[in-house]
């Protein structure tokens, strides 16, 4: 006779054994899934189930309680066959995710009621004081910030930058994404440059915003939040605020949250882009732009683009480096990581900048040389480079080029110079040649000569051609900024042009400065590129022939 085999049953202790495992598994994975999601599941639900739920730890407990059921059950009856209790649990709780996407398809959710708020955007106001002086108690260091400040979300998606004003009330308002429940709101607040100077650090301290969005959003129609903020520093939730923003505390109280956060913390203060070096501290191109009674010198306003980059689909946003004759450029004297801007793989790439005459003298065969080094990111990795360079000249326009970088992304690179409302016009021409090489020795040797005008250093400045074959070098007058001036109004340029041919008696001089000096006026519109197109694709061409 086959020896009698135990018969497998569910008994009570089996099945609580089973219901507990699967309601744990599908809780756990709810729980994690809504909270990598922003969104936490277990916030407003009844005590017990919160307190299973609500910590890692609970689900350990839950998983021990299921143990130590099965171990009762055994030692009960042994006369029956312990069922499979991961198989058992693992059908039970795919029934029950089953069972729930039923019903949450059947009952649909009733429609917010009239009030409710469902708001994408919300109002940021924030006031910022100066910062205390660290050398001596009780004073306060002067304020950096104007009546404008350049405001850039970063989080909970980067935005483009804008310039915001001081309000009446004294503070400053701008309009931003509305983060979800939990989810951090971040933003970087600069200084707005007016003007374009060579620093030792050329950089500003921003002001960081960063908070969360509440679990329970007030009761009303306003969606704003209040920070008081301290420059070079960072923000605190005003005590008056509406009650959208908070310091998160309450959405971290899990332990594996917290640990995330920490990571994700970590890992956005990696830096990718190298340190801050002496360089110029630049007006954006929205400063520029909105300067409605600029005078004497214009700016050109150049523009990148590229068609859509399939290759690059997972970044969300790109930095920018831009150099000038290999110094770095600061945008508002903003930090290297800071300089970003949104970035869609579908659209393709669209970066537009602008630029005044810095300390352009022409040393590159009259040209000036930009390059411009972008990082497409994914959040805060960098998954690809690629730099492009151009030659320019100075106060004109620049011929659409195509571009290439290393890297093997194609751009096409162009710009236009904008003229002030009242030009100067004026240039004090030593000398007008065929030769570039003799064109820039002229160059070299005036920058060497030690002269001064007006307490300011004379340099030589080498003018491309426009129409013809004919460089010029003119007289440069190196600015407090570290700009080099080169055209005047006719009163100083006259001016000019009399110091340059008294000058010009002395022996050391003669061979530089020619005594047909002359000062040339500017004609309307050459500001343009002129038919020789210098500092083009094809004036290196020309030049080898």
């Amino acid at each position: 006779m086959s020896p009698r085999r135990n018969r497998t049953t569910l008994g009570l202790l089996d099945t609580v054994v089973i219901l507990v495992l699967a309601f744990t598994a599908d809780l756990f994975l709810l729980w994690v899934a809504s909270t990598i999601g922003g969104r936490p599941l277990f916030e407003h639900l009844p005590g017990w189930i919160t307190a299973l739920s609500k910590s890692i730890w609970s689900y350990v407990t839950g998983a021990a309680s299921s143990i130590l059921l099965g171990f009762l059950r055994r030692r009960i009856n042994t006369s029956t066959t312990t069922p499979n209790y991961l198989l058992w649990s693992g059908r039970t709780s795919i029934a029950i995710l089953l069972a729930l996407t039923l019903v949450m398809g059947w009952f649909k959710p009733p429609p917010p009621p009239d009030g409710a708020v469902q708001a994408r955007e919300f109002i940021l106001k924030f006031h910022a004081r100066p910062s205390p002086n660290p050398d001596k108690v009780g004073q306060i260091l002067d304020s950096d910030l104007g009546p404008l400040v350049a405001f850039q979300q970063r989080t909970p998606k980067t935005h483009l930058r804008e310039n915001i004003a001081l309000q009446p009330d004294g503070f400053y308002k701008a309009r931003a994404e509305l983060p979800s429940q939990c989810e951090q709101f971040m933003a970087k607040v600069y200084p707005v440059a007016t003007k374009s100077e060579m620093l030792g650090d050329p950089t500003s301290q921003p002001i960081d915003i960063s908070f969360y969005r509440s679990l329970k959003d007030p009761v009303g129609d306003r969606v704003e939040v209040q920070e008081e903020c301290i420059e070079g520093k960072g923000c605190s939730i005003s005590t008056v605020d509406l009650g959208w923003a908070s310091d998160g505390k309450a959405c971290n109280s899990s332990p594996i949250t917290t640990l995330l956060d920490f990571v994700a913390v970590a890992y956005a203060d990696e830096q990718t882009s190298g340190g801050v070096q002496r360089g110029w501290r630049v007006p954006s191109l929205e400063t520029l732009d909105n300067q409605k009674n600029r005078d004497s010198v214009g700016y050109t306003k150049f523009v990148i683009k590229s068609d859509p980059l399939p290759r690059l689909g997972q970044a969300d946003s790109f930095t920018y480096y831009i150099k000038v004759n290999g110094t770095p450029i600061y945008v508002d004297g903003s930090r290297p990581d800071d300089m970003i801007q949104p970035f869609n793989a579908s659209d393709g790439l669209t970066f537009a900048f602008g630029l005044e005459n810095l300390n352009f003298s022409g040393a590159d065969q009259g040209c000036e040389n930009i390059s411009v080094l972008f990082e497409f990111r994914k959040q805060n990795q960098v998954i690809q480079r690629a730099g492009v360079t151009r030659r320019y000249a100075a106060l004109r326009d620049a011929e659409r080029e195509a571009v290439q970088s290393q890297e093997g992304i194609s751009f096409t690179w162009s710009g236009n110079y904008v003229k002030p409302q009242k030009e100067d016009r004026f240039e004090a021409f030593i000398v007008s040649t065929p030769d570039v090489n003799e064109a820039t020795r002229i160059k070299g040797r005036l920058d060497k000569a030690g002269l001064r005008f007006h307490e300011m250093q004379v340099v030589g400045v080498v003018r491309p051609p426009l129409d013809r074959n004919a460089y010029a070098v003119v007289v440069g007058l190196l600015q407090p900024t570290g700009q080099v001036r080169f055209t005047f109004d006719k009163k100083v340029g006259y001016e000019l042009l009399s110091w340059v041919k008294e000058e010009s008696q002395q022996p050391k001089l003669a061979s530089i400065i020619h005594r047909t000096v002359f000062l040339y006026e500017m004609r309307p519109g050459e500001s343009g590129v002129g038919a020789y197109k210098a500092c083009g694709d094809d004036t290196l061409a020309r030049l080898r022939r």
